[in-house]
């Protein structure tokens, strides 16, 4: 069942993103994902937020890959629908950009959405709050807002790689910006990490 949360979760998630542009309306949406599929999988529907509870020694390794997996199948199938209701969903940087600016938007605001999944999901200090999925879904709002125009805020390899294959099928190019999206996503979910523990973890009780 987890499996599953974690395919349609995501799936829905890059529906919602190919349907509308509105950070509300996306946050809104994430939030209310959350807290249907959290019983059942913890709702990640992002691989860095996987691999970040992975380190933490929340999930195991061999779950952390079939979450990866169902997240990236389910953006996929989004992508391919959206495709064929609309038009083609591609996120890619605006690269009128700077390039390091581009970097550190999605460095910092996936950084700091994985943050607060960790405080708000595995600190024992606010743990079993009934506000996790508005507090989330508004961090991921404010992202958009905020770099939308500049990393297409995308916070998610999932949500990067599966319309990135569509286009590819397509002769697309955007699957070039692949390692953007991956690494330095991954990399705010590991900072994050690190500023959990350094910070919150010796003061958890």
């Amino acid at each position: 069942m987890k499996y599953l949360t974690e395919f349609l979760g995501t799936f829905f998630l890059v529906f919602i993103i190919g349907l509308s542009s509105n950070p509300l309306v996306i946050g809104l949406g994430l939030s209310i994902l959350i807290y249907l599929g959290a019983k059942f999988s913890g709702a990640h529907y992002n691989p860095a937020v996987s691999f970040s509870f992975c380190l933490k020694k929340t999930i195991s390794i061999s779950v952390c890959f079939l979450y990866v997996v169902c997240q990236i199948f389910g953006a996929f199938c989004a992508a391919l629908l959206i495709s064929i209701l609309t038009e083609r969903l591609v996120l890619e940087p605006n690269l009128n950009e700077p390039y390091f600016l581009i970097i550190l938007s999605e460095l910092f605001f996936t950084f700091l959405m994985i943050l607060v999944i960790f405080l708000v999901a595995i600190y024992p200090k606010t743990k079993g709050n009934k506000y996790y999925g508005i507090v989330i879904g508004l961090t991921v709002s404010l992202g958009i807002f905020f770099v939308g125009n500049i990393s297409s805020a995308v916070f998610n390899p999932a949500v990067f790689i599966g319309p990135a294959f569509v286009d590819y099928l397509n002769n697309g190019d955007a699957i070039q910006h692949i390692y953007l999206y991956s690494t330095v996503t991954t990399a705010g979910g590991l900072l994050a990490i690190i500023i959990y523990n350094l910070f919150f973890e010796k003061n958890k009780n």
